[in-house]
């Protein structure tokens, strides 16, 4: 290899390691303050109305829409912690390039499944039953996620699948972008009673690695 050529390649990698070396200096206050809530340490510590979902391998086009959605003021904090929730999902906390290089941070690392479960009694018989016919195309099957824009929900939490459940039953959370899915879940979601709710996210929780 000629001189000229060699040095040319060591420009090429040098730029390219210092480029990729600067990426966590530009994300890192962001990535501590979304850790801060989304991490086992603080679920483990909080009430269940504070459980936030570990990001862990969560696809990056999901992170940014629900971003978005909070930004739009489609989906709101809930809890006691309501409105610190809505201040650290505003736009003026992140957006742009920054929320676009701190989706691509969590979408690269592994997903981190959740050990937190449910203190409710769960039928997970009538669990499986009603995960299988209503939740499992559009939440488990790759070829079923991208017709439908479901994400993956079996590494969430137990306490925050069934929060969002509630949520989207009472039509609290709502989606910008609706689609014949999102309004598809809502209606099968207002069929189910709480202890149906409660059913599936036991099923999820128990069987989350095989599903």
């Amino acid at each position: 290899m000629s001189k000229p050529l060699l040095a040319l390649l060591l420009l090429v990698c040098t730029a390219t390691s210092q480029a990729a070396s600067d990426v966590p200096n530009q994300i890192q206050s962001s990535v501590q303050a979304c850790d801060a809530c989304h991490s086992d340490q603080h679920n483990a510590n909080s009430h269940t109305s504070s459980v936030a979902p570990v990001l862990n391998g969560m696809s990056d086009w999901y992170i940014e829409q629900q971003l978005a959605n909070f930004q739009l003021g489609y989906r709101t904090g809930q809890g006691p912690d309501a409105e610190r929730i809505q201040q650290a999902h505003s736009k003026e906390a992140i957006s742009g390039d920054t929320l676009s290089l701190v989706a691509d941070y969590y979408d690269e690392l592994e997903h981190r499944f959740s050990d937190l479960t449910l203190s409710d009694t769960s039928n997970l018989n009538n669990g499986e039953l009603l995960f299988e016919d209503k939740c499992a195309n559009c939440h488990t099957s790759a070829f079923g996620r991208f017709l439908s824009d479901g994400p993956e929900i079996t590494p969430l939490e137990a306490p925050y699948i069934l929060q969002q459940l509630k949520a989207m039953q009472t039509e609290q959370r709502k989606f910008a972008e609706e689609t014949k899915h999102h309004r598809k879940m809502v209606e099968r979601l207002k069929d189910m009673s709480t202890q149906d709710l409660i059913d599936i996210v036991g099923y999820i929780s128990k069987n989350a690695k095989s599903l």
